[in-house]
């Protein structure tokens, strides 16, 4: 039996599956999630509440210097990605938020991906790639995931900005 297409999965799924599709890295998930998304106001409503947790979790600048994780490292496996899923304007500012994540500097990161995909992708990405980075799989990758799981859970009926 085939899986339902990521146009018939719920806000929750997508966030978590946009998160997973970096992580593997699967391009063509990434998109499909992503037009999924365009269905799913809510998906970008939890995406944005995320946004904050993941920050603190897997991008401020002490994760970019422990357990291994380079921050030039994962910006350069990230860009690619991002160039296939994003247009080039949102890329852009994907990995320029990334950069402001990483320095701490929180209000330039929010000014930068003010676009709500912009956001998610930055997200998704980041946490993906900061997880595969660890010296120990998974060390910051699994108990993230696991707050997200648990956030969008509770969120799951929240209606949408």
């Amino acid at each position: 039996m085939e899986p339902p297409s990521p146009s018939a999965w719920g806000p929750a799924a997508l966030t978590l599956g946009l998160v997973a599709a970096y992580a593997l890295p699967d391009v063509e998930l990434a998109r499909q999630l992503d037009v999924g998304m365009a269905q799913h106001p809510q998906a970008l409503h939890l995406a944005t509440a995320m946004i904050p947790v993941v920050a603190v979790n897997c991008l401020s600048p002490q994760v970019w210097t422990c357990e291994g994780v380079n921050r030039e490292q994962v910006r350069a496996a990230m860009a690619p990605l991002l160039a296939q899923v994003l247009d080039p304007a949102q890329e852009l500012a994907a990995l320029e938020a990334l950069d402001a994540y990483g320095r701490g500097d929180m209000e330039a990161a929010t000014r930068l991906a003010a676009d709500t995909r912009v956001y998610l992708h930055v997200a998704a990405a980041a946490l993906a790639h900061a997880g595969n980075a660890t010296t120990r799989p998974g060390q910051n990758f699994g108990p993230t995931m696991r707050a997200m799981a648990e956030y969008t859970a509770t969120q799951s009926d929240t209606p949408a900005r």
